[in-house]
């Protein structure tokens, strides 16, 4: 039908469609750090340096917040594996790997040691934490491996046991330990079905209980502040202020959202979403901006966030790296993040010749971009120009349609996302 409406047509016909693309999160300008050469798992401010853990590029730390990288040698088994969590006090340092247990520099990173005593076999940590004088690790389970679970050494010996009783032995998904400055420790796991996606102790890690959050797949990562705990999940964000007998949805507008990371300063809360990037909230959660930017996020996500001298870090994958803004721009007012599918009425209308066509996105239940049409159609319902086809993250737009080399009339335009489709009138007038 295309084809043969343009046949009929003066070869001389130009037809101008320009499309504006207007997305709520363009005022948000990251800046790429060197990257690191691998995704970053992790991270700490120590002596003066900013140290990360990476997935599979060892241990790195940078004394330009990230304008260079010094790889750090251990020498040590440990450290060839994914760097998953840090600890310091004075000038002692602990890092923690997924499958190679725990080293630690007693002399601000001069010289490394073994510090993995006591694991009855490779130990797949997933984080570390510190409570007084005591270490403790969050350990996922792998089949022929020891059990999931917390253990805990002194920070003055080297001698890992397990931390308590009743944590469940065979979860997969171990994700995250949180411990309070109360002492109520948190382990939140993935996939972990009726083990449990929260686990909690309030006896400082002698007994363990579930204390799930309902209807949530997912516990990716906590963050504590203002005697609230926050959990950041495949559904949104909850937090609790009683240890998590009772967990509170903070926001319905994020429904269905998969958070990686929370990171919560100043006041700022501030979200790494899957599909959609960088969220942040000025107001406990009542209203959500995106803050993504100039952030690339195809096949991609951003799996952490966190602070190095004012500024807010975003880690990606291999290709796309490690992204920084200062916080006195991440802070400021930008549009909010639509909480619906809307196609709006063209303005003005009736144009002549040009019009603007405004809609809101929102993102799909998915780890991907909703792909978006959005087509100009003639009374007999012959397309006239696609304006556009590509995938779009969750946000605002704005296309302005030239119509200069049509004739008047009435002409439809139909926008289409996802389960979401909708066609709006609009005329021409010459």
């Amino acid at each position: 039908m295309k084809n043969e409406f343009f046949s009929k047509i003066s070869p001389q016909f130009i037809f101008i469609a320009i499309v504006l693309l207007f997305n709520n999160n363009v005022l948000a300008q990251w800046s790429n750090v060197k990257n690191p050469g691998s995704r970053v798992l992790s991270s700490i401010e120590f002596n003066g340096f900013l140290y990360i853990g990476t997935e599979d590029n060892g241990l790195l730390r940078s004394s330009s917040g990230g304008e260079n990288w010094t790889p750090v040698q251990t020498n040590l088994f440990e450290t060839v594996f994914n760097i998953v969590g840090f600890q310091s006090r004075n000038d002692t340092i602990w890092v923690a790997s997924y499958g190679g247990g725990v080293v630690v520099s007693y002399d601000l990173g001069l010289t490394w040691h073994s510090f993995s005593n006591g694991f009855e076999t490779q130990p797949f940590i997933m984080d570390i934490g510190l409570f007084g004088d005591t270490l403790y690790t969050a350990i996922t389970y792998e089949i022929g491996f020891m059990p999931s679970g917390v253990y805990k050494t002194s920070i003055n010996e080297d001698n890992w046991k397990i931390a308590g009783i009743n944590f469940p032995s065979t979860i997969y998904g171990v994700m995250d330990l949180e411990i309070t400055p109360e002492g109520n420790f948190f382990v939140g796991s993935a996939l972990a079905g009726l083990k449990g996606n929260i686990n909690v102790s309030i006896d400082s890690a002698k007994t363990w209980e579930k204390r799930v959050i309902p209807n949530v797949g997912d516990v990716n990562s906590f963050y504590y502040n203002d005697n609230k705990l926050y959990a950041a999940t495949s559904d949104g964000v909850y937090y609790t202020n009683n240890s998590g007998i009772e967990w509170i949805k903070l926001s319905e507008e994020l429904n269905h959202y998969y958070v990686d990371d929370i990171l919560i300063q100043n006041g700022n809360i501030f979200l790494a979403v899957d599909q959609i990037g960088v969220m942040v909230s000025k107001d406990n959660g009542s209203s959500w901006s995106i803050i993504t930017g100039n952030l690339t996020l195809e096949k991609d996500y951003i799996n952490k966030l966190f602070i190095h001298n004012e500024n807010l870090y975003a880690a990606m994958n291999a290709i796309h790296g490690l992204w920084k803004i200062p916080l006195i721009i991440a802070e400021v007012n930008e549009p909010k993040i639509p909480t619906q599918f809307i196609l709006e009425q063209n303005y003005p209308n009736p144009f002549n010749p040009t019009t603007k066509i405004k809609f809101s996105i929102l993102p799909d239940k998915k780890r991907e971009t909703s792909n978006v049409k959005l087509i100009v159609y003639d009374v007999l319902a012959r397309e006239i120009k696609t304006l556009l086809n590509k995938p779009l993250q969750a946000g605002n737009f704005e296309v302005e349609f030239d119509g200069g080399n049509l004739s008047s009339g009435v002409y439809y335009y139909k926008l289409s996302a996802g389960n979401f489709s909708e066609t709006k009138k609009m005329i021409l007038i010459r």
